[in-house]
């Protein structure tokens, strides 16, 4: 071979090895990428997946009609294409789980093989193969808030101690000139102290985690702070729903300065309203209402006529 002679490639094959890498470029994200995917970027992979498999038999042919083959680029082009079907397939079961029920999802053959054998054992003992919802529903309603209990329980200790301070330089200054008939004050005080207990206690109420627990007609809601637990219980009519309502701010422990709040209101047996909830955001408070409503629904439905 003469020294200084290049080997030139047919420009005729670089359109098929172009279009041949273009291919596996699109490909290799598929095997490669590592990251749990999102429902859309499964819905994007499933896109390219379709693209593949319509290009494929073309590019494959295009690097087989050159003559210099090109065995290494072949054999990755073969080995891919083998396995466009199983990713396929893994993506729509992706899709199954991140949203169920839609109709380019792959359902769980083996699971859902073990629910219809259990629905075909209780169906042969005489039970309901309906899938039984929870006895018992527990909701965590709101999250403790301490930065707003600080600022609550200062300001309603500040007010409590001044009206006590008041109080007794009024009352012991007016008792010298009229005797006992001071004590009369304490009705006027009584006012000023019924808000600086309602602050303090709208404290105590921000710094708890709340929640809710709902056995059939019996809601338990249950306020924590450390290993301090309140609970209440409330029995609710057989039709009881829940909604979204307007409540005292200050019983509520919101520490808004408006007089009410937004906030989950129910109704128990005597048609009292039975409030909670008011420390979530609006979309929040909306899906506890409609699990609430939903399992309300539901044990009524279940209950014996």
């Amino acid at each position: 071979m003469d020294e200084g002679f290049e080997y030139e490639l047919d420009p005729a094959l670089e359109p098929a090895r172009d279009a041949a890498n273009a291919w596996l470029a699109r490909f290799a994200p598929l095997v490669m990428d590592d990251q749990v995917p999102t429902e859309r970027e499964v819905r994007d992979r499933l896109k390219i997946v379709d693209l593949l498999r319509q290009q494929g038999p073309q590019v494959r042919r295009g690097v087989r009609s050159q003559g210099d083959l090109n065995w290494e680029l072949m054999t990755t082009l073969d080995r891919a294409s083998e396995q466009l079907d199983s990713l396929e397939l893994g993506l729509r079961r992706q899709l199954s789980l991140l949203a169920p029920g839609d109709p380019e999802g792959v359902a769980d053959l083996e699971r859902l093989n073990e629910r219809l054998a259990v629905r075909s054992a209780r169906q042969e003992i005489g039970l309901s193969g309906n899938r039984e919802m929870p006895a018992v529903l527990e909701l965590k309603t709101s999250p403790a808030n301490f930065a707003q209990a600080v600022g609550i329980g200062v300001f309603g200790f500040g007010w409590t101690s001044f009206t006590t301070v008041h109080a007794i330089f009024m009352i012991g200054g007016f008792s010298q000139a009229f005797g006992w008939l001071a004590l009369g004050l304490l009705g006027f005080y009584s006012i000023f102290f019924l808000v600086g207990f309602a602050m303090m206690s709208a404290a105590v109420n921000s710094a708890c985690d709340e929640s809710i627990t709902l056995d059939g007609r019996t809601l338990t809601l249950r306020r924590t702070l450390g290993k301090w637990v309140r609970e209440k219980r409330h029995s609710l009519a057989p039709n009881a729903k829940a909604e979204i309502g307007k409540v005292d701010a200050v019983k509520m422990g919101t520490g808004r300065s408006n007089a009410v709040t937004p906030a989950l209101i129910v109704a128990d047996a005597d048609g009292r309203p039975i409030s909670f909830g008011a420390g979530q955001t609006t979309e929040q408070r909306e899906s506890l209402r409609d699990r609430i409503n939903a399992y309300l629904r539901l044990t009524q439905d279940s209950q014996p006529s």
